[in-house]
């Protein structure tokens, strides 16, 4: 019964002693206890209540696994006059010994008991008086030390083996039979076999059994260990005892240690999957599936479980679903600027994996961890126009020469956006719209016409890419920029000059002329709206001024010319020349200034 109920019981009979006393006005006559109530005794003619006994335990010390110990409760007394103590009862528990404690079955005060094994035992003593009544119970604590002495009982060796599980409802076994030995020194003591299984292997549960053949006293039984599915690895300690009548004179130990082989997986080693860009939705999509199996070589049940690891894709998604021989996944990456397109693929601290993981009871574990790659197709051209010879244009907002040539038509297989990388010079700018290529030729206007820089056959390419690579083949187009030629006119101001009559007799004929001066009014206009260069030329000996200018609009500067006296042939309309030289650059025009000479 329970400690507290048990320590109730004599203040309860005492309780029932003293009200039966007190019925009536005198105690209870008596001659023998047999005469008084329950719990109470014959005290010389008078009953009168029992009291409790009181429990001593002398302390033990030195005590050394096997050998012969004492537990002494001599001192323990009763405190009423005349009466006995009829019962010891001896209690032990084993507090950090990993071996059952002595039982003592007698009852006396002094027990001779042997301890299995060393380790810290909690001896509990309590009395009895002949009518019963218990006592508190007194305790004290044993430390039990290894034992110094030759041991008298040797064990089998430890054995060591796989095991396997077979059948309908499942039955795991060890791959063999297991036979324990035990030997003693000394004739004449008992054997005893108990088992300690590995740790969370409860034989308690049901699920395991564990039978010695022909039964645990045998010398060298036949060990059965089975579970039902359940976890069977691990060290299964067999101990044997020898005992003599007051307990254990020695044990010994048998180690059988039953492997696990953790399950194997394998996963089919994918090519890249393929992709998709949404252009509504702005995102990119990959998805597939890969197979799979796992068996375990012990024939353990198992549990799979798949796990989708990414790291480096900006929390992207990446999920799935495991079935009983595939696993799915699925990416889903959004896109709001060209580094977005590094969390589907080609991120240098982009890795997606798929893990595959079998658990066996046992704690064992395999595993495949599979990368999931994601692919891509290049752009492709996908014909429309290529330019062969386009115009050039001058834009004064940007101060620069430039051209568009357009590089044809392309698509991308899986619908992602294009875009180009740098071309050639002057036609280092492509870009895509639409899924139309074109290519910007260009060059600076420094003050200087310089047509010569954009205009001409000029080697143009097509880099289109998509965010990751660049067409299989780039195309390379030779092009020609076209470039018209300046339109100029000028008129002078005065536009006569004085020629004298001719010198007589002179061969051929020669006709001084007078100095004169006078002012160009040019006007020059360019098709391609260019700058032009403007560079008068005076006749021999003459001068114009200024000596050169750029002209931006059809009006220009004038240039004020001189011409000197000179003797020229008399021919009509022929007189010293001087001439207005435009150019853009590339293309030039030169114009004479028209002056008319007259008699003088």
């Amino acid at each position: 019964m329970p400690t507290s109920f048990r320590d109730a019981i004599p203040s309860l009979l005492a309780a029932l002693a003293l009200a039966a006393c007190s019925s009536s006005a005198e105690p209870a006559k008596c001659s023998l206890d047999d005469q008084c109530p329950v719990a109470s005794r014959c005290d010389r003619g008078v009953c009168v209540a029992d009291g409790r006994p009181v429990a001593a335990i002398r302390p033990l010390v030195a005590v050394e696994a096997f050998a012969l110990a004492q537990l002494d409760g001599s001192d323990s007394r009763d405190p009423d006059r005349g009466d006995a103590l009829a019962e010891h009862v001896w209690t032990i528990r084993a507090v950090t010994a990993r071996c059952a404690p002595p039982v003592v079955a007698s009852g006396t005060a002094v027990a001779p008991v042997r301890f299995g094994c060393p380790g810290r035992y909690e001896v509990s003593l309590a009395v009895r008086d002949a009518l019963g009544v218990e006592s508190a119970p007194a305790e004290i604590a044993v430390d039990v030390v290894a034992s110094k002495q030759a041991p008298v009982l040797i064990a089998g060796p430890d054995v060591s083996m796989d095991h396997s599980c077979s059948g309908e409802p499942l039955v795991c076994r060890p791959d063999g039979p297991v036979v324990l030995s035990a030997s003693t020194t000394v004739p004449g003591l008992a054997l005893g076999w108990t088992v300690e299984p590995p740790l969370d292997r409860p034989l308690e549960d049901g699920t395991r059994r564990v039978e010695l053949v022909p039964g645990p006293d045998a010398a060298a039984p036949t060990v059965s260990i089975e579970t039902d599915g359940t976890a069977i690895s691990g060290d299964w300690i067999f101990r044997v005892e020898a005992s003599d009548a007051y307990g254990v004179v020695g044990a010994a130990y048998t180690r059988v240690s039953v492997r696990n082989r953790s399950p194997l997986v394998v996963a089919d080693a994918p090519a890249p999957f393929p992709h998709a860009f949404d252009a509504a939705a702005a995102r990119f999509t990959s998805s597939g599936q890969l197979g799979w199996a796992a068996a375990d070589p012990d024939g353990d049940p198992i549990e799979v479980e798949a796990i989708w690891r990414h790291v480096g894709d900006g929390g992207a998604a990446f999920d799935g679903e495991l079935a009983s021989s595939t696993v799915t996944f699925a990416v889903e990456v959004p896109y709001a600027a060209p580094a977005d397109a590094l969390f589907l693929r080609g991120g240098a601290e982009l890795a997606r994996t798929i893990e595959i993981v079998a658990h066996d009871p046992n704690h064992g574990e395999g595993r495949a961890s599979v990368p999931v790659e994601i692919g891509n197709e290049p752009p492709q051209p996908a014909g429309g126009f290529v330019a062969a010879r386009v115009p050039h244009r001058f834009d004064a907002a940007r101060s620069r020469y430039a051209a568009s040539v357009a590089l044809g038509a392309w698509i991308d297989p899986d619908g992602d956006p294009l875009s180009a990388g740098p071309g050639i010079a002057p036609c280092e700018a492509v870009s895509v719209v639409d899924g139309v290529a074109q290519a910007e030729c260009s060059a600076p206007f420094e003050g200087v016409p310089a047509v010569d820089r954009i205009a001409g056959t000029r080697v143009v390419t097509a880099p289109v890419r998509d965010p990751w690579s660049f067409a299989s083949g780039i195309p390379v187009y030779r092009v020609e920029i076209l470039n018209s030629a300046p339109v100029v006119s000028v008129s002078a101001s005065p536009g006569t000059v004085c020629v004298w009559r001719p010198v007589p007799f002179s061969i051929p004929p020669m006709c001084p002329m007078s100095a004169a001066q006078f002012t160009a009014l040019p006007t020059a206009t360019d098709p391609d709206g260019d700058p032009l260069l403007l560079t008068p030329v005076p006749a021999p000996g003459g001068s114009a001024f200024p000596r050169q200018a750029v002209c931006t609009t059809p009006q220009c500067i004038p240039f004020g010319f001189f011409q000197p006296a000179a003797t020229v042939q008399c021919v009509a309309g022929f007189g010293p020349r001087s001439w207005l030289d435009a150019s853009d650059g590339a293309a030039a025009v030169v114009v004479g200034i028209p002056l008319t000479p007259v008699p003088c």
